[in-house]
């Protein structure tokens, strides 16, 4: 059933995105010079790829969501153009800095963060995207009192979830399918409650990334980059924010459980770099998660080379977490309006993800050997 509000042309726009991104990425991937600047991420900890590959996955997905804007219709009642086109603007910071870094390398962390945090200022304003509910008595009252410290948590909040979607991303799809899997959750809800400015913007990022992941899995032809990926998490964090603050009915924590595998990744790899290994939070390594499913789950097969069983690691390490990562959308789905029983299933999924963590780096917990 199309949401209120839709064109009844909008599943052909959606489908029409699907391919023009499609398009857009075979375009990148046929017309990419081998010898462009890429060089910087060659010997980086967390590289898992051969050769040189194109990593502006993330320009094509912005192309895309920029040109479905031209679509809508500009006497819109909804007011969803006018939102629309102002999430681009906010957008741009955080898509620029990262797309500079992926063709030059020289961008830094800080100042991709830096970035992330200026765009989530940008939506706060031209938005009015802002965290003012978190379903706990004793800060409610702050966020809605004191702006700015609302704009501080919005910020903070905005920039962690477009940062932990670049986290993510170091296994062919994984990062990908599981946006996909947040959005279409939020979409669902979203629907749910009826607001179809955000089914809109969901499907719209939906279509736009599986144009992507048609390309990026199984083989990485072509990567998301961290334009891409920065683009990614700050669409998802602005329709999660417009979500819970447009409809009370849904519980803040639904959001927050719903995104818990790239947040808590990127909350846990902070703490074990800087309490654990005495290093920098920015500083990349090849601790993560799905880096320790990939060395010590995934077993070589002795009949393939050395470079087919990396790839082949590499692909079958991402179905482990798109399988954790749709357990917990579909436990968030399931109880989007209850945030005790949200807050609770968050505390058992730490403990889920922590003993797993633990379980593989301490070898009990092995892949068993491919014959």
């Amino acid at each position: 059933m199309m949401a209120a509000g839709l064109p009844h042309s909008y599943w052909l726009f959606v489908f029409d995105m699907f391919c023009t991104a499609s398009l857009c990425h075979l375009v990148v991937i046929t017309r990419w010079n081998p010898h462009a600047p890429s060089e910087h991420l060659a010997s980086a900890p967390q590289n898992r790829h051969f050769g040189h590959v194109p990593r502006v996955g993330g320009a094509a997905i912005f192309a895309v969501f920029l040109l479905q804007s031209l679509f809508l219709a500009r006497d819109d009642a909804t007011g969803l153009t006018a939102s629309y086109k102002l999430l681009l603007v906010a957008s741009l910071p955080v898509f620029v800095a990262g797309f500079i870094e992926d063709i030059t390398g020289r961008i830094t962390p800080k100042v991709r963060f830096g970035a992330s945090v200026l765009s989530a200022i940008l939506s706060f304003y031209l938005l009015d995207a802002r965290i003012i509910r978190s379903d706990i008595p004793f800060i409610d009252p702050l966020l809605n009192q004191f702006t700015l410290f609302s704009l501080v948590v919005t910020a903070f909040a905005v920039a962690g979830i477009a940062h932990s979607v670049n986290i993510v991303d170091g296994c062919n799809g994984l990062a990908s399918l599981v946006s996909v899997i947040i959005l279409s959750a939020l979409c669902y809800v979203s629907h749910r409650v009826g607001d179809s400015a955000l089914v809109f913007i969901s499907l719209t990022l939906i279509a736009s990334v599986l144009g992507f992941f048609l390309l990026n899995y199984p083989y990485g032809l072509i990567f998301l980059g961290d334009g891409g990926a920065y683009f990614i998490g700050f669409i998802i964090s602005q329709v999660a924010i417009l979500l819970v603050i447009r409809h009370p009915e849904v519980s803040a924590w639904f959001p927050f459980l719903l995104c818990f595998y790239p947040t808590f990744e990127t909350v846990f790899s902070i703490y074990r770099r800087f309490s654990i290994s005495k290093r920098s939070p920015m500083e990349a390594d090849a601790l993560h998660l799905h880096s320790l499913i990939m060395s010590r789950v995934v077993m070589n097969n002795p009949k393939l080379t050395y470079r087919e069983n990396k790839l082949r690691k590499n692909y079958l390490t991402s179905p482990y977490l798109w399988f954790f990562n749709g357990v917990v959308a579909m436990v968030a789905l399931w109880f989007y309006d209850s945030p005790l029983v949200l807050m609770g299933f968050y505390v058992v999924f730490i403990v889920i993800y922590i003993w797993v963590y633990s379980g593989i780096v301490n070898f009990r917990i092995r892949g068993s050997s491919v014959r």
